[in-house]
């Protein structure tokens, strides 16, 4: 076997910026992945893209918005609060949900 990799126990303990890095890296395999468990491209490509959303979605709630672009008021770091990386992930995860709601 290979060295440790760091950013593994990094990404274990909530550093967005490690996981990132391991996704990058490992991308090609993640993507394999989705396409044998979904069974087709369309689907591997929307799982991959959904994952890119959620991690974005979670380094914005974890670092703020200082000047937003639309609102008068910033966003501060973890909203102000203090949140679990597993809270963090459950807010990005709520917040793609809320914005991929289709109007009925």
């Amino acid at each position: 076997m290979g060295e440790p990799d760091p950013d593994l126990d990094r990404a274990r303990d909530g550093d967005r910026e490690a996981f990132g890095r391991l996704v990058r890296r490992h991308q090609r395999r993640v993507y394999a992945a989705a396409l044998h468990i979904l069974g087709n491209h369309s689907d591997a490509d929307d799982a991959t893209v959904i994952q890119h959303a959620l991690q974005s979605l979670a380094q914005i709630i974890t670092n703020g918005v200082p000047n937003p672009k639309e609102y008068r008021a910033p966003m501060p770091p973890l909203s102000g609060g203090q949140l679990s990386p597993a809270e963090i992930s459950a807010v990005a995860a709520y917040v793609w949900t809320l914005s991929h709601r289709s109007a009925h």
